[in-house]
Order: C-alpha cells, then structure tokens, then sequence
C-alpha cells in the first residue's frame, strides 16, 4: 500500500490549501481590494480547507478503487500466464536434481585443483625449509634452481584456477 499512500500524499500536495498557506491567502485578499476582516478571512479559508479535504477524500476512495482493480487484473493476468507456462512439479524437481548433479562435478573438480595446489605449496615450503637449512652453497643454488621450477608450474596452476 506504498504506491497509495504515495499517490496520497502527491495528489495533497497538489490541494489550494497546501500550496497557498492562511498568510499569502489574507494576502492575496488584502492585495485583490477586497474589503473583508480577519474573521471573514478565517472562515472564507476555512471552507477552503474544508473543500480540500472533501477532494481528497475522493481522490483516496479513488485511487484504493484503481489500485486493487490493478490488484486484481494483475492477478488474472498473472493466473493466465502461469497455467500457459506450467510445468509439472516432476519436471521441476528433476531439472533440480540434474543442476544439483552439475553444480556437484564442479565443486569436486574445483576442490581437486584446490588439493592439488595445497601439495604444490607444501612441497614449495619444504624446499625453502631446505634451502635455509643446506650450508653447502651449490646445494643452495640447486635447491634454488627447483623452487623457481617450482614458482613456474605454480604460476601456470593459478592461471589454470583462475580460468575455472
């Protein structure tokens, strides 16, 4: 019911009393040469305000009116549609099970590759433990020589992940 009290709201902001407050009215009065005291003035807008709300009572009957017949059309034409596209419920749980079956196969590879660079990490880690731990300078650049080997296949790994 937002689009009604909207509609509301819009349309009230549109009434004579709202866009003309009591002070530019006794103005317009004062401005226009007619002779009329406070008291005619405060009455005079007063029946003004009462006509105002008599108009928007109406507006807000009719737009409730309009709004539900929307309600209503939107409705059937809704109910229409649904029986020109309805499916089975066994069509919908199969097609389910088979996304269920698709979105499985992608998790197990993405979990395999996963795995897979876990080992690649691991290995890489236990050759840099050797190299810190290797005094022999020719072991140090053999086992350096490795981890770059080991960096290459590692960079090719993640370009393969970030395609999946």
């Amino acid at each position: 019911m937002l689009e009604n009290k909207l509609l509301v709201e819009y349309f009230s902001n549109l009434l004579a009393t709202h866009c003309l407050p009591f002070e530019e009215f006794t103005k317009l009065i004062k401005e226009s040469d007619i002779n009329a005291t406070e008291q005619e003035m405060k009455r005079w807008y007063s029946i003004l305000q009462d006509q105002d709300n008599l108009l928007l009572n109406q507006i807000t009957q009719q737009i409730k009116d309009v709004l539900l017949l929307f309600k209503q059309i939107n409705i059937s034409d809704f109910t229409e549609r649904e029986m020109k596209q309805y499916f089975t419920l066994e069509t919908f749980i199969n097609n389910l099970y088979e996304m269920g079956l698709l979105l499985d196969k992608r998790l197990a590879y993405i979990n395999s590759e996963l795995e897979n660079h876990t080992n690649i990490l691991h290995n890489f880690y236990d050759s840099l433990k050797l190299v810190g731990d290797n005094t022999d300078e020719q072991n140090q650049n053999a086992t350096i020589d490795r981890l770059i080997d080991k960096l290459k296949g590692l960079k090719d790994s993640m370009k393969k992940l970030e395609d999946i």
